[in-house]
């Protein structure tokens, strides 16, 4: 009696580290494929690569559930480890869904396991079903405040679990189970010990991958005005030089500096100068998005702000944007600040060129004619042309 008690011990201690292996494996795998990013072909077949690992998984958990089914309880120690695994993977999967197809792709799973595993059918099969289904919208609508309280997240597991354990035992009537000495505390402890493991592991891993994209993020946005930054308009910089000497691919870039701001800030303060920063960078960040072509707004630093243009612009076109950018900036009103200020700003405009060697060198020409611009009075625009000057 107790040699029987002790291997039953010992294959549930295996059976449940190697689950907990596998599930935390599984979540690693997860964790690495969004923590990739572009270029990296990861990340541009991301979606591809997560159902994949989906696929196996639910592979993996099938052929669990098959050898527990016909290899019997010698192997799992009187408890169905598979099943444990099945409720917590449901419970994470709907609870880190965005979608409602996502949900509905979920239940269809459990639906169509529930029809080929069945061998006692009845009342209880659905209505035990129907009990999984019920857990799973609970768990997709409450998964944002799952984040926030441990104490919900782990009694709506606990409910998923107790759901998914009753449709099993429904689907899968053996009264050996219900004899077994400890068959059910086994069967508790394990879905408990999997849940916590796997739900401290994966809010572990989220919080590391949100933590990763805010530092990446911020490394590229500007705190002040949420306009990407410098660093990420030279990406921008190499990226079109890079397509247009592949592919000729033309563009255009503009330098806008506020005229006189250290008089903004000599007479207002800095806190007030910087909700002028905010504003112009409103002010552009709207102005690019209704563009006619695709163009994108930049803080370089200080009151200097950049825009690339996907495409090389004539002289009048260039001048027709440039006049735009400058007149919605003097529309501007800072009544925060003071009702009767109003800015100006001088404009630089370059467009890449055959004769150019480095990404830099479109840009370096808009900030020579944005010197210019500056040196004639400011409150002017000088594109490439220098012919035209306004």
């Amino acid at each position: 009696m107790n040699t029987g008690m002790f291997r039953m011990a010992g294959a549930f201690i295996v059976v449940l580290l190697t689950n907990v292996t596998v599930l935390l494996g599984i979540i690693a795998s997860v964790y690495w494929v969004d923590l990739q990013t572009h270029p990296s072909w990861v990340a541009r077949w991301r979606p591809q690569i997560k159902v994949a690992l989906g696929a196996v998984f639910l592979a993996y958990l099938y052929t669990e559930s098959w050898i527990n089914n016909n290899m019997g309880p010698q192997v799992y120690g009187y408890h169905w480890a598979y099943m444990n695994m099945l409720a917590v993977t449901i419970f994470l999967v709907v609870t880190g869904s965005r979608r409602w197809w996502q949900l509905v792709g979920v239940d269809a799973i459990v639906c169509l396991y529930a029809w080929a595993r069945t061998v006692h059918n009845g009342p209880a099969v659905w209505i035990s079903l129907l009990l999984v289904l019920a857990c799973t919208t609970v768990d997709y609508l409450w998964r944002d405040w799952t984040r926030q309280s441990r104490f919900v997240q782990y009694g709506l597991l606990l409910l998923t679990g107790a759901a998914a354990v009753m449709l099993n035992h429904a689907m899968l009537v053996n009264e050996s189970f219900t004899v077994v000495p400890g068959f059910w505390l086994r069967q508790w402890l394990g879905l408990l010990i999997l849940g916590v493991v796997a739900l401290e592991y994966s809010t572990t891993l989220i919080n590391a991958l949100e933590n990763t994209r805010e530092l990446a993020r911020n490394a590229r946005v500007d705190g002040l005005t949420q306009l990407n930054n410098f660093n990420t308009f030279n990406e921008a910089l190499v990226q079109h030089f890079t397509e247009y000497e592949e592919h000729k691919q033309g563009y255009s870039v503009f330098e806008l500096d506020v005229d006189w701001f250290k008089r903004i800030n000599d007479t207002y303060g800095h806190l007030a100068g910087n909700r002028v920063l905010a504003t112009v960078a409103r002010g552009l960040s709207n102005c690019t998005a209704g563009a006619p072509w695709p163009a994108k707004a930049y803080r370089l630093g200080g009151e200097e702000f950049g825009v690339i243009m996907d495409v090389a612009l004539n002289p009048h076109q260039a001048a027709a944007a440039a006049e735009h950018f400058k007149h919605r900036v003097e529309a501007m009103r800072f009544n925060s600040v003071d009702p009767q200020l109003k800015i100006t700003v001088s404009i630089g405009q370059a467009n890449v060129h055959d004769s150019h060697y480095s990404f830099n060198d479109a840009y370096k020409q808009a900030d020579r004619n944005l010197y210019r611009a500056k040196q004639s009075g400011r409150d002017r625009i000088v594109i490439e042309d220098p012919e035209l000057v306004k």
